[in-house]
């Protein structure tokens, strides 16, 4: 049976023993596509880059943390114009390196050229089983088709790579057909987030605020998939225990009780992000910086600051959250909470069970887009 995540960790561990396993630099913000719900809003006229030397000495900064898996992201990473210096500093370091990249951009010797600088896996992303639904996301004409090209090429190289769908109102009923496509290009595993009204898709909020019934059928639907081709399907969503009820039933067998279990968002839990202008984030959808590796040290900041430790401590939650009976299996979304409400700890509006109609958008567009609409 397809375990669709290891879903829990011990309360205790988080409060005495959280450990940093995933460090994801968003090297850039160049990107040659103008995605309609990018957090970033990344494009051909935003050209932040995260400097080397900023990101190596991060590096040697959180060593004594033994992180794992090292991610880079962007914007679109192959735009960084020192990406291959980057990976081969990369190499000096015994980590899992994953790439994502909207895949437009990869040929066949650039896919060469990533494996043999140690690149274990290619994350990337469909919005759409076809160019008209895709293309019209992603706003640039063609993507699709490029897409799967390299993605075609990817298999070919015997690359693993993972694809997920960024769930809005216009693609969410498709998301168990383009589910079937991922597995048709050979994805290793296919997953689904919501979209937060961050960045682009803070202009036009209600635009992406989904459907839970909607959202919930798809998904489920995408769970049936999973257990009949045997490819892992992931909920990147906090309440994805009210989805699949499966993973409830898991929690309290094996750990005797919700009470005893830590899972649902890990915003900070064992993620940390550092944006291309050197903010620390706990979540790419959490716009709430916790300092800046300009100045301040992550392995410091990983013991001490104050948004992390609130964020490991859900007796810290608010509203519906504070009283819910998942809120240790789940916690909602901070992101989401942050964005409509301005406090992180503040209850999820798209949990099901508050009240979604009653909630304002007061978090206005916390990035300055460029006059073009890039």
């Amino acid at each position: 049976m397809i375990q669709y995540l290891p879903l829990c960790l011990i309360v205790s561990d988080i409060m005495q023993n959280n450990k940093l396993d995933v460090i994801v630099f968003a090297i850039t913000t160049r990107c040659n596509l103008k995605c309609s719900f990018c957090s970033r809003n990344a494009g051909q006229n935003n050209l932040q880059d995260l400097p080397l030397e900023t990101i190596n000495n991060v590096l040697i900064d959180i060593m004594e943390l033994k992180p794992k898996i090292i991610g880079l992201t962007g914007g679109e990473t192959l735009l960084y114009p020192h990406l291959f210096e980057l990976l081969n500093v990369l190499t000096n370091y015994e980590l899992d390196i994953r790439l994502s990249t909207n895949a437009t951009l990869l040929t066949d010797q650039t896919i060469k050229s990533l494996i043999e600088h140690k690149v274990k896996q290619i994350n990337t992303s469909l919005d759409g089983h076809n160019s008209i639904l895709h293309d019209s996301i992603r706003r640039v004409n063609g993507s699709f088709n490029k897409t799967i090209e390299a993605l075609r090429g990817l298999k070919e190289n015997n690359m693993p790579f993972f694809i997920k769908t960024t769930a809005t109102k216009t693609n969410c009923s498709y998301l168990p057909d383009i589910m079937d496509l991922a597995i048709k290009l050979g994805a290793m595993g296919y997953a689904v987030s919501r979209t937060i009204p961050l960045g682009r898709a803070s202009l036009d909020p209600q635009k992406y605020f989904l459907d839970w019934n909607e959202y919930k059928k798809s998904c489920q639907l995408c769970i049936k998939k999973s257990e009949e081709y045997g490819v892992p399907f992931y909920i990147d969503d906090p309440l994805k225990s009210q989805i699949n009820t499966n993973l409830i039933d898991y929690a309290k067998k094996k750990y005797g009780s919700l009470d005893n279990v830590f899972g649902g968002c890990m915003a900070g839990i064992n993620i940390l992000y550092v944006l291309s202008n050197g903010n620390i984030i706990s979540c790419p959808a959490l716009d709430l910086p916790i300092g800046n590796v300009n100045k301040d040290s992550i392995k410091t900041l990983w013991q001490e600051s104050e948004i992390l430790l609130k964020l490991r401590d859900r007796e810290n939650l608010k509203g519906a959250c504070s009283e819910c009976k998942y809120k240790f299996i789940c916690g909602g979304c901070r992101a989401m909470a942050y964005c409509t409400t301005g406090d992180y700890l503040e209850e999820d509006p798209f949990c099901p069970f508050v009240n979604f109609r009653n909630v304002k958008l007061v978090k206005e567009n916390r990035h300055n887009l460029c006059e073009t609409g890039c």
